[in-house]
C-alpha cells in the first residue's frame, strides 16, 4: 500500500525551460510535519514532494545524459483549497468523489504522464523553475515513459530506511520532521525503540526547520 492523502479541515543548478512540457511522475517523498511561518503566522503542516521527469529536456550529469526533473512541495491534504487537490484534479480533469477524499493512494500517480507548465522565478539563489499547472496530455500526444523505475518514500512505511535515490539534503530535511524527532518505532530506527533522552538530544541537535514554500476509466489514475 502506498501513502494516502485525505481531505483535512545558485550553484550548478540549471532551471528547466519555461513553458508547457510533457512529463511523467517518477517519485513522491513524504517530508513529514514541519513548522513554517508565513506573514507572521506559524503553521504545522505535513508535506509531500512530487517529482516529474521531462523527457524532452535533458541535462548531463557526470558525463551521462538524463532527462531533467522538476519537483513541487505540497501540503499533504485534499482540502478543497489545497494545491495538491487542485493539481491532481486538473491532471485527472475532474475533482475527487467523496469516497476518494477519504483516502487517495499516491501510488496511483507513479509512472503516469501529464503536462506541467513551468515559469521562471528570480530567487536570491538565482533563477528557479516553478510548476504552476499540471495538465493531462493533449489529444494525439505521445505518452512519455519514465527513464527510471518510479519510486516512493513514506515515513510510516519506510522510516529510517531511506531509498538510495534520496539526496542527503532531503534525508536531513525529513529527519527534522516531527515524526522523526520524537520517540518512535519507525522502521530502521537507529536509536532503538525508546531511548527518550537520546531522542530528545537528537531533537536538540537538529534544531528548527527553515520555512518551506507554499492528482472512470478515462482518467489517468
Amino acid at each position: 500500500m502506498g501513502m494516502k492523502v485525505k481531505e483535512t479541515g545558485g550553484g550548478s543548478y540549471k532551471p528547466a525551460p519555461a513553458g508547457l512540457h510533457r512529463a511523467v511522475c517518477v517519485s513522491y517523498v513524504d517530508i513529514g510535519t514541519h513548522e513554517s511561518e508565513f506573514q507572521g503566522e506559524t503553521k504545522r503542516q505535513s508535506k509531500v514532494m512530487l517529482t516529474w521527469e521531462l523527457p524532452d529536456e535533458t541535462m548531463t550529469i557526470e558525463g551521462e545524459t538524463k532527462p531533467m526533473t522538476v519537483s513541487k512541495f505540497y501540503t499533504k491534504s485534499l482540502h478543497e483549497k489545497s494545491n495538491l487537490r487542485h493539481d491532481l484534479a486538473s491532471w485527472r480533469t475532474r475533482d475527487f468523489t467523496p469516497e476518494e477524499l477519504k483516502g487517495f493512494d499516491l501510488d496511483n500517480i507513479l509512472g503516469k504522464p501529464c503536462q506541467v507548465n513551468i515559469v521562471h522565478e528570480q530567487k536570491q539563489a538565482g533563477l528557479r523553475s516553478k510548476i504552476t499547472a499540471v495538465l493531462p496530455l493533449s489529444k494525439g500526444m505521445i505518452k512519455p515513459e519514465p527513464s527510471i523505475t518510479p519510486w516512493k518514500y513514506s515515513i510510516d512505511e519506510d522510516g529510517y530506511r531511506f531509498p538510495e535515490q534520496l539526496s542527503d539534503k532531503m534525508k536531513e530535511l525529513i529527519k527534522k520532521s516531527e515524526e522523526m524527532t520524537v520517540v518512535n518505532d519507525l522502521p530502521g530506527n537507529p536509536y532503538g525503540e525508546q531511548d527518550q533522552s537520546m531522542m530528545e538530544q537528537l531533537q536538540d541537535d537538529i534544531g528548527a526547520i527553515d520555512a518551506m514554500d507554499d492528482m472512470s476509466d478515462s482518467l489517468p489514475f
